[in-house]
């Protein structure tokens, strides 16, 4: 299995039509604003209200889990085997957007910039957190946060730690 992205979205019901041609529904326009408006992170959330009854026992059984904003989403960081495969994909996706394009001077790209990195430090803690939880500790990822001379803003990158195996 090939991990080349992080996803966001978000999982709902409602009614829901599409053809050839159009998509329209009140749960596509719900997931819609649950992506854009309450994601934010690479995560798909869950429609706390819709799902409330089987919120708690997906997770018990660790599918889903809730985040500091009280939000629940799918987990994927499920066991050692998920967290291995998606380990190498996020330190190359980090050190690819952890950091800012000195070329760009525009005010809105800088912003785009500081929310992609803000997504990526959003998984990084996630993973090191989750490999804590099921106690895979050698997995974590080491990095390092620095301020940006230029911008005055975080950075993040990922490193080898030739001690850790």
């Amino acid at each position: 299995m090939e991990f080349s992205m992080i996803i966001r979205g978000g999982i709902t019901c409602g009614e829901f039509f599409a053809n050839d041609k159009i998509l329209f529904g009140t749960g596509l326009i719900k997931a819609y604003d649950m992506e854009n408006s309450i994601a934010q992170y690479p995560r798909v959330v869950i429609d706390n209200e819709f799902f409330k009854d089987e919120l708690q026992e997906l997770e018990f059984k660790n599918f889903i889990k809730k985040d500091n904003d009280e939000q629940y989403y799918v987990n994927y960081f499920y066991d050692e085997n998920a967290l291995k495969l998606i380990k190498g994909k996020c330190e190359k996706l980090i050190d690819k957007h952890g950091k800012y394009d000195l070329r760009i001077k525009d005010p809105k790209r800088i912003y785009q910039q500081e929310k992609t990195i803000n997504k990526h430090v959003w998984l990084l803690v996630k993973f090191n957190e989750y490999c804590e939880e099921i106690g895979c500790e050698n997995l974590k990822m080491n990095y390092i946060l620095k301020i940006n001379s230029r911008l005055f803003k975080m950075e993040v990158s990922c490193y080898k730690n030739e001690n850790v195996k």
